[in-house]
């Protein structure tokens, strides 16, 4: 069985980080997702690990690999359309 989740690597000082956020945190919820957000200042160890250079970027991890990476401004259609992607919609 494989394990689905999400990491998101931001940073307070970045405008689409904020703005992203709340909604993956929103989208995440919505469809049972575990989501993880790593703040810049307080998870430099986790950037390194991820290879992360930019923020904010997505991850989709699956069994603890990494399948999926999304750098830069995302709007909620397109947050809808990785989930969708990797099968992390719940069908009503």
């Amino acid at each position: 069985m494989t394990n689905k989740k999400i990491y998101v690597f931001t940073s307070v000082t970045c405008s689409p980080c904020r703005t992203l956020k709340p909604l993956i945190t929103d989208y995440a919820n919505l469809n049972d997702v575990p989501l993880t957000i790593f703040d810049m200042d307080a998870n430099r160890e986790e950037f390194l690990a991820h290879n992360v250079r930019g923020v904010p970027t997505i991850l989709v991890m699956e069994n603890d690999k990494e399948v999926d990476r999304v750098i830069g401004h995302q709007t909620y259609s397109s947050i809808d359309q990785l989930f969708k992607k990797w099968n992390l919609v719940n069908e009503l």
